[in-house]
């Protein structure tokens, strides 16, 4: 017997077979694009992010090489410490006009006119040496401390422009360079000595007068070295 079909008789076997070819369509097409998704975030994340090894640090943190600033100057009688660049001289005499032969002098930088010195006298102390400015001292055993410096004397000196003129600052006596009034040379000098004298006792020399003097011809004279070289400054 032949089977015949009808128009509105619905094939449920065919109905069945493409809704399951259009779920397996639809979950191939979820996971394809689940994938591609997941691909993107993946490179997008591998982008951004950076493994760091090593030791932590701080942003911004400065780490200073371990290398040294200073050096030690080593003399019988007394020790500090000076800028590195700094060496030692021994025509300094010629270039600020005294008698050096009892002092001990050294020049900022490495090359000879660099217009910055530094001396130490010991003992044999040039009381009548004039000076631009002064800084008094006080000695602390074998310890220098050391008080406000003052500014050029010639605003707080009276006298002739033809000589130095006896001047005091807090205390302290020492002539003042009338004369050469623009130049920059600071000395030290401690309330009730004689001029440019002071008197530190170190534990093995003993007692001995000491006078520091500083010249600063530069362009832009700065003291802050002055005051490093005596804070570090000890006597033997």
């Amino acid at each position: 017997m032949n089977k015949k079909y009808r128009f509105d008789h619905k094939n449920y076997r065919h109905s069945k077979h493409s809704i399951m070819l259009i779920l397996m369509s639809s979950i191939l097409v979820m996971a394809v694009v689940a994938g591609i998704v997941f691909l993107l975030v993946n490179n997008k994340t591998a982008k951004t992010k950076t493994n760091v090894t090593g030791p932590t640090k701080i942003v911004g943190q400065a780490v200073a090489p371990n290398t040294p600033k200073t050096t030690t100057v080593n003399e019988p009688d007394y020790t500090f410490q000076l800028p590195l660049d700094w060496h030692s001289v021994s025509s300094i005499g010629a270039v600020i006009n005294t008698d050096t032969s009892y002092s001990n002098d050294w020049e900022s930088g490495g090359y000879v006119g660099s217009q910055i010195y530094f001396s130490v006298y010991v003992d044999h102390i040039p009381t009548n040496y004039p000076l631009n400015a002064i800084l008094p001292v006080t000695a602390n055993g074998d310890q220098i401390l050391y008080g406000e410096q003052s500014s050029n004397c010639y605003s707080f000196t009276s006298g002739s422009s033809a000589v130095p003129a006896e001047a005091t600052w807090e205390g302290v006596n020492f002539l003042c360079d009338l004369p050469d009034s623009g130049d920059n040379q600071v000395g030290t000098g401690a309330a009730g000595n004689a001029p440019n004298t002071v008197t530190l006792t170190g534990p093995i020399m003993g007692k001995h007068n000491y006078f520091f003097l500083y010249i600063d011809r530069s362009a832009d004279p700065n003291y802050t070295t002055f005051d490093d070289i005596l804070t570090s400054f000890r006597a033997k």
